[in-house]
């Protein structure tokens, strides 16, 4: 559903309020509020019994919070977010850039791939990751794919913040989704 221009997704508060609004002719699924909000995209809001006697539209902010929900002070700070990672579109791709860097990594020697993709953190604006595994170990050879990145972002800027990730050292879920669905867009031939 839309909201003054906001992605909503409809919940209901009861079966009462399900079938009181939609009838008995659609099936339905019980859920936790907390569970379900996790699962929504960090755009998505959710608008809370649509058309029934009392309707409370809960804007992305507010479903962040719903997020961090069941915490105690033994817990800690509530940290972390829902992140949505995706590669570019075709249109939006920083070819120079994505050369450029292809052309660092080759000088560099050390990168085997490279791939890029870009992640959202609730509601903020995205930010580039770019994953590289390297093709040999031996010695601190870390900081070369860092400084070649430094030097592409000299020749060609991008929108976006960008951040280096080894794909080989870190065990995040990043760098797992990069290294399962993202095609690199440079692969060492030799």
């Amino acid at each position: 559903m839309e909201l003054d221009g906001q992605v909503y997704v409809p919940v209901f508060s009861s079966e009462e309020q399900f079938r009181q609004v939609v009838g008995s002719h659609m099936s339905f699924t019980v859920a936790p509020a907390v569970e379900f909000a996790r699962g929504l995209p960090p755009q998505a809001g959710i608008l809370v019994n649509p058309d029934g006697m009392v309707g409370v539209p809960l804007p992305p902010p507010a479903v962040a919070e719903l997020c961090r929900a069941g915490r105690t002070p033994l817990d800690g700070p509530a940290t972390g977010g829902r992140v949505r990672l995706y590669e570019p579109d075709w249109q939006d791709d920083p070819m120079d850039f994505l050369a450029a860097a292809c052309a660092e990594f080759e000088a560099v020697g050390v990168v085997r791939t490279a791939r890029r993709c870009l992640a959202a953190i609730e509601t903020a604006d995205p930010v580039m990751f770019v994953g590289v595994e390297l093709s040999q170990w031996e010695g601190d050879l870390r900081a070369l794919p860092l400084e070649a990145l430094g030097r592409a972002l000299t020749t060609a800027a991008v929108p976006w913040p960008v951040n280096l990730v080894l794909l080989d050292v870190a065990q995040d879920p990043v760098g797992d989704w990069m290294k399962e669905r993202v095609r690199p867009f440079y692969s060492r031939l030799h």
